[in-house]
């Protein structure tokens, strides 16, 4: 992993082609409170040569309006310790970085998305923040509903929707974890439209948070998979330019925990429902880079709760003893995590 201290402007060009086969097909940015990501997902892995002055070319075309969107939302973006501007021009598109305050962290580091997508992510970080999660008494647990609103996720069988099963379970998990004295806030409370970074972003800024929970239910074309799996993210799935040094500036801490997070409540999960259903299948716990993990800057799993294209599956995912389990489950993996948190640190 690279670390530089930016001083100079620097300038990151992404060209637009018309001939070119590599498409950008989505672009993102993660805000924290001193760290943020800046993350493009492309059809290929894309080609990325390196000049001085930091300057980067990434040879692509923009695959839709909603790309171009993105872009043009990041035209002037001011951050305490950088800024970032982008400008489209008939060759391509032109991103300046700048450090504002001398303090600016930055790297870059590849990656393979789910499914076929190759990524490309940028870290800025503010090196003058200090602020860490180390001792902290009231450690915060931040659950997302996936999906929500306009969003329905997987519609399974018999018309039940991802976003309500989530919701559903979700709300049980608060009530259990706060039962066990964890403090918990939320990207979403009803059923409404949160985006992907905004549900991160939120996670972020949260005061005290130390594990960010997705909850998500499956789906599949063949109507006899069923099963429970649980992602994380692990520091090997990254790359990095030029084998930089990984020693610093890095993710693994929190790619670490959350592994070990996904670990934990993924054999409670399973253990409490095997106690309900001795028919249930284990999908293991599976290491795999999905966006909204992505953008958390504090440890992060998601949860797939069962699949909803399944017959039985769905009915027990929705039926309300069902769905205690499946929080209890989870609630007790989070507290064996946060007691192993409190040690470690």
């Amino acid at each position: 992993m690279r670390l530089c201290r930016i001083i100079l402007l620097c300038s990151i060009f992404f060209v637009e082609s018309v001939s070119a086969a590599n498409h950008l097909l989505k672009m993102y940015l993660h805000q924290g409170r001193s760290s943020d990501k800046l993350i493009l997902y492309f059809s290929h892995a894309p080609t990325i040569e390196h000049f001085q002055n930091s300057e980067i070319f990434i040879s692509c075309c923009l695959a839709t309006d909603e790309v171009d969107g993105m872009v043009k939302q990041l035209r002037h973006l001011v951050r305490p310790w950088y800024s970032l501007q982008t400008k489209k021009s008939p060759q391509g598109i032109h991103l300046r970085l700048k450090d504002v305050s001398g303090d600016l962290e930055y790297e870059q580091a590849s990656f393979n998305a789910i499914g076929s997508q190759k990524g490309i992510i940028f870290r800025m970080r503010n090196r003058q923040d200090k602020k860490g999660k180390l001792g902290i008494k009231q450690p915060v647990v931040v659950v997302d509903f996936g999906h929500g609103g306009s969003d329905d996720g997987a519609v399974g069988y018999k018309g039940v929707k991802e976003k309500d099963i989530t919701r559903a379970v979700g709300k049980r998990l608060i009530r259990l974890l706060q039962q066990r004295g964890i403090n918990v806030r939320v990207t979403r409370k009803g059923d409404e439209t949160v985006l992907l970074d905004e549900r991160t972003k939120k996670a972020n800024r949260f005061e005290n948070a130390v594990l960010f929970i997705s909850l998500h239910a499956n789906s599949s074309q063949n109507r006899k998979v069923l099963g429970i799996e649980t992602f994380c993210i692990d520091p090997l799935l990254f790359s990095y330019p030029h084998q930089q040094s990984k020693d610093r500036f890095s993710q693994l801490p929190v790619c670490l925990n959350s592994c070990h997070c996904a670990d934990m409540v993924h054999s409670h999960l399973m253990r409490t429902i095997n106690s309900f259903d001795k028919n249930s299948i284990d999908r293991k716990v599976k290491r795999a880079v999905s966006q909204v993990l992505l953008g958390a800057q504090i440890p992060a799993i998601l949860v797939e709760l069962g699949f909803v294209t399944h017959a039985h599956e769905s009915q027990l995912l929705q039926d309300s003893s069902y769905q205690q389990l499946l929080a209890q489950g989870i609630a007790q993996g989070v507290q064996a995590y946060l007691s192993f948190y409190t040690k470690i640190n």
